[in-house]
């Protein structure tokens, strides 16, 4: 019973969507807080984003302030995660037109799944004193393509031949698609000793793409 009492930890984990451009692309870490998006020039979802950024951050707060002798709490902000079956993001470009709406410049901090509960393993076996009501960034390092970069590595590796449209940001589309969400994990790495094993989401696509594929492959049969 000694060995499972120490595993009463509570962790939250949600993606960085907040617009950290204000930094001039220097990654944020976890006491610089990023801006709620914009509420203009588009009227789509602004506003319901930035309420949800305002209640992920209270949330998160709640999540902190709730530690006490029984239980121990984290806050694990990740990247976007790649790898695996792919995920939504995968779902959603793969199968989409190959269409960049609004900004193409625009970077996001990724990291791999098997990175991630990596990262995850660490903040369970680190000292409760070292963990303990803090808030930690998991996301390769540098791991920060340009949103055009990654559309068109993963069009390449799907093999498609058509040219990528661009397009005015759409006004029902939120708006963090089309602000830098680019975060930095040092505070893991210097107090877990997290090291990501991982390249980068766009040097390795094309085995994500074929792990996709597979996947996609399976449940068509499975039907």
């Amino acid at each position: 019973m000694e060995e499972y009492s120490k595993l009463n930890y509570s962790n939250f984990m949600c993606c960085l969507d907040g617009d950290t451009s204000a930094t001039g692309r220097r990654p944020v870490d976890e006491v610089i807080k990023p801006k709620p998006q914009p509420t203009k020039p588009r009227a789509g979802a602004s506003a319901s984003d930035v309420t949800n950024l305002k209640e992920r951050e209270d949330f998160e707060n709640q999540v902190l302030a709730s530690s006490c002798a029984s239980l121990k709490t984290t806050v694990i902000r990740p990247g976007f995660v790649y790898g695996g079956q792919g995920g939504f993001v995968a779902d959603l470009f793969y199968t989409e037109p190959l269409v960049i709406q609004g900004r193409r410049d625009m970077r996001w901090s990724w990291v791999h799944v098997d990175d991630l509960a990596e990262g995850y393993v660490a903040v369970v076996r680190a000292p409760r004193s070292v963990v303990d009501g803090e808030l930690y960034n998991l996301a390769a390092p540098n791991d920060n393509p340009t949103y055009e970069e990654l559309r068109t590595a993963m069009a390449k590796a799907q093999g498609r031949k058509e040219k990528i449209e661009y397009k005015a940001a759409d006004g029902d589309a939120p708006s963090r698609w089309d602000t830098d969400s680019i975060i930095n994990p040092a505070k893991a790495m210097n107090e877990l000793g997290w090291r990501p094993r991982h390249v980068g989401f766009v040097e390795e696509i094309d085995t994500y793409y074929k792990a996709w594929a597979a996947h996609k492959t399976a449940q068509s049969a499975a039907k």
